[in-house]
């Protein structure tokens, strides 16, 4: 039997990285593989599991320069992990190519590991963007080389992949559009009545790239936004799929309770209990991508909150839900089918 080691954030608190692992791991395992889980990056693994309570300023000294992070990274794998065990480590997906320290120190970290045991790589699903440092980048270059395969979920990072470290990366889209065929999960019909807001944290880049300079600001946007969107039947949900948002969540349920429209907060809640929120939603608006893949496998509509230029590129190009069952569903499994043929005949060396 082959062994795969699984490495993503899929056992967090966020829907969209839950979806993500539920799907790659079912995958593998309808077809009689084993996969084992270990998180790509965990602060109460490599450092401390009250690593949450340690004051900022402790915070700030480990993370000065990333030989602390790496060495204690390292040192937690090796502890955790018998890698020989494995014929291929599979990461993916999500944002891991992206300017966190914490996933930075991981790809290097990993890669570095696997290659001196000779075990194959594959990245999954992934998306990123040169917004780092030089350090960083560099850092990402020497990872990617001993990478077998890189899968993007996006055109952008796939240009980017190209241009800033020289690798040809293979577009995919993200494994959740296979969530409901490779887990079974049938999307019952429901009377579609609501507007459903799954809103984001403010954050630098809706600061910037939305012209908003502060949260007061932000939730002005989010409720003008909701009554754009709102129709005619005056009902609104609002949703998180990550527990940071639950603050913007509350704030924005917090204005709207004041105007003549009937309004519900749901604060972080199971994937399944979310989805029979969607199964209700004619239109969901977000700036979560998981929250609007979902959405669309449920028969919703969908729109998003442009704060990135790859968000504003998904709302263009996958609000007709026809595209999904035609084209994107076929893709991902083509994918997956792929990396099982792979491994079943141990062509997994090189890109």
């Amino acid at each position: 039997m082959k062994k795969i080691l699984l490495l993503n954030q899929g056992k967090t608190n966020n829907l969209g990285d839950i979806a993500i692992y539920q799907t790659i791991k079912t995958y593998f395992e309808n077809y009689n593989f084993e996969v084992d889980f270990y998180p790509f990056w965990d602060e109460n693994i490599v450092f401390s599991p009250k690593y949450d309570k340690w004051p900022t300023i402790i915070k700030k000294v480990i993370w000065k320069s990333q030989l602390l992070p790496d060495f204690l990274n390292k040192r937690a794998f090796r502890k955790n992990v018998d890698l020989k065990k494995y014929d291929l480590v599979l990461i993916g997906g999500g944002e891991l190519l992206s300017g966190h320290p914490g996933f930075n120190s991981s790809l290097f970290i990993i890669s570095k590991i696997c290659s001196k045991l000779s075990i194959p790589i594959y990245l999954l699903g992934v998306s990123g963007d040169a917004n780092m440092s030089e350090y960083f980048l560099k850092r990402n270059r020497k990872a990617l080389k001993n990478i077998s395969k890189v899968f993007v979920r996006d055109l952008y990072t796939q240009k980017i992949l190209k241009e800033i470290y020289d690798i040809d990366a293979i577009y995919s889209p993200d494994v959740v559009f296979a969530y409901h065929h490779v887990c079974k999960i049938k999307s019952k019909s429901a009377k579609k009545d609501y507007l459903t807001i799954v809103p984001i944290e403010f954050n630098y880049l809706i600061r910037k790239n939305l012209n908003l300079s502060s949260i007061a600001e932000y939730i002005d946007y989010l409720k003008k936004l909701t009554f754009q969107k709102l129709g005619s039947q005056k009902k609104v949900c609002i949703a998180i799929t990550t527990v940071e948002d639950y603050g913007v969540a509350e704030k924005l349920y917090i204005i709207l309770k004041k105007e003549n429209i009937s309004v519900k907060l749901y604060k972080y809640i199971n994937i399944n209990d979310f989805e029979k929120i969607l199964r209700k939603s004619r239109l969901v608006v977000s700036g979560r991508m998981h929250a609007l893949i979902l959405g669309i496998l449920n028969n919703s509509l969908v729109d998003v909150i442009p704060f990135k230029e790859k968000l504003k590129v998904f709302g263009d190009n996958y609000s007709n839900r026809e595209i999904i069952t035609k084209t994107l569903l076929k893709q991902v499994i083509g994918t997956l089918d792929s990396i099982r043929d792979d491994l079943i005949r141990g062509d997994i060396h090189g890109q």
